[in-house]
């Protein structure tokens, strides 16, 4: 049987926070307003494990590179549905209606993250794929995230 070597995610945030401090010299204020600006963006979590149709489906060129065969053909040969985690999706609000934090219509998405998975998907011949969206009108909201 394998061991897994795991600590609890509070243990280890524990530390990182006090090697911020004093090898970073990151202070309580400081941390205090990064928490502010994240509470008062007004930005949400993103929509989390929504299966959509392929379809649906569009790469952002602007953030993703053009595919890497090589790639695709190495998950092409190791597939496993197990470990395959959703697509990171944004779309803009007139492109999704969302109530009560659950999408309701989706016209398109674009995908900022995992574009080999979901070419892989597509070459595989699955229709439905899992993402998770943001849902966001800033335009330049795919270049940083």
């Amino acid at each position: 049987m394998t061991k897994r070597i795991a600590r609890p995610l509070s243990d280890v945030a524990k530390e990182v926070l006090a090697e911020l401090k004093t090898v970073h010299g990151v202070t309580d204020k400081q941390l205090e307003q990064l928490r502010e600006r994240v509470r008062c963006s007004g930005n949400l979590f993103p929509l989390g494990g929504i299966k959509v149709k392929r379809t649906l489906l569009w790469i952002d060129y602007a953030i993703q590179r053009e595919p890497i065969i090589k790639h695709i053909l190495n998950l092409l040969k190791k597939w496993d549905n197990r470990i395959c985690q959703p697509l990171a999706c944004y779309c803009g609000t007139k492109e999704a209606t969302v109530q009560d934090g659950q999408l309701m219509d989706l016209v398109r998405a674009y995908i900022y993250d995992a574009q080999h998975r979901a070419l892989t998907l597509s070459i595989l011949g699955v229709d439905d794929v899992m993402i998770t969206l943001c849902v966001t009108d800033n335009a330049e909201f795919g270049s940083f995230a």
